[in-house]
């Protein structure tokens, strides 16, 4: 539908992204990766991670198309091979040489920030929509800063700039995030994330204290139980919603619409299913969480979506840029 708004001269126009995966299908595919998984003693599980984000990205539409995963599973197999092996090194150095042991420690503390980096560009290089890839341009000492220094600045004020730390690493994540060529912007002060972190705060406390001011037993657990489930539910609703908001590219944007209502009747119901069925609901808890996320979020476009699309694999294909090409394995899980 169109919007009577204005933005940059033009009417905005509003595309829903929505999401078609099924639990049933899904089901089927979990467990072939977790039998097979099992009998190749863990190898096939980076063949599982494609096929499933796969089958997420290809049921997840906007505009009459759908999202693309093109990683090769031998790319992830190499990237945890190589992680393994780190991590069995630095076991055996610690019971043998401590002191080398701790050296690989700061050492691993150290490359975190480069490891982050390299993890976001992977995924985004082989992500696409429309045949043009998305991409990650952030560098090392940016992502240092985003969860190095701010994360240690928020332990060192006991929490008073954890807001502001969050907000330092959603500029970092989205603002360099680019699709083709054209890079994201972010613009959300640092104000929002106080708000929804201390209002979650705020409904923590009043559910710790009408617990307290109860008799011990049964409803104050499930009282306190339901406090934090709220405020959970609260923090990350409202999350989404401002970091979707705070997003554009040029020019076009995103208009978010999840409830807190919403989010915490869908992670209860969850619970209570994965309990219930002993773990066998997951399939189809994480195709319902795919579904509120699409249905809760809106593209809003200033020009048609195709000739965005057109004008940036053009721009793709004239630099010759193969994407593909920038990584050759994935370190992320």
């Amino acid at each position: 539908m169109d919007i009577n708004s204005e933005q940059g001269g033009g009417s905005v126009h509003s595309e829903p992204f929505s999401f078609t995966g099924t639990g049933a299908e899904f089901f089927r595919i979990w467990v072939v990766n977790i039998s097979l998984s099992i009998i190749t003693l863990g190898i096939y599980s980076a063949w599982a991670k494609v096929r499933t984000k796969s089958y997420f990205y290809g049921n997840t539409h906007l505009e009459g198309n759908t999202f693309a995963y093109l990683a090769s599973p031998v790319a992830i197999l190499k990237g945890r091979v190589i992680a393994l092996l780190f991590v069995l090194a630095l076991t055996t150095a610690s019971e043998i040489y401590p002191l080398i042991g701790v050296a690989m420690t700061l050492f691993v503390l150290a490359i975190i920030p480069w490891l982050i980096v390299r993890s976001l560009r992977f995924n985004a290089t082989y992500t696409a929509y429309r045949n043009v890839r998305f991409n990650f341009v952030g560098g090392w000492s940016e992502a240092a800063m985003a969860f190095g220094v701010w994360p240690l600045l928020s332990l060192l004020t006991i929490g008073v700039l954890f807001p502001l730390a969050l907000c330092r690493q959603q500029q970092f994540i989205v603002g360099n995030s680019a699709y083709g060529t054209s890079t994201f912007d972010f613009e959300v002060p640092a104000a929002r994330f106080y708000r929804i972190c201390l209002l979650a705060l705020g409904i923590i406390i009043l559910g710790v204290m009408i617990t307290a001011a109860i008799e011990q037993g049964p409803v104050a657990g499930l009282l306190l139980a339901f406090t934090y489930l709220v405020a959970f539910a609260f923090f990350r609703a409202h999350l989404f919603n401002i970091t979707y908001a705070g997003a554009s590219l040029n020019g076009h944007g995103f208009k978010p619409s999840m409830t807190t209502a919403g989010m915490g009747l869908l992670y209860f119901t969850n619970m209570v299913a994965m309990i219930v069925t002993l773990g066998l609901f997951y399939p189809w808890a994480r195709i319902r969480t795919a579904q509120y996320m699409a249905n809760s979020l809106n593209a809003c476009l200033v020009e048609p979506l195709d000739q965005f699309v057109a004008a940036e694999a053009a721009r793709v294909n004239a630099l010759g840029e193969e994407l593909g090409d920038m990584l050759d394995l994935d370190i992320s899980l």
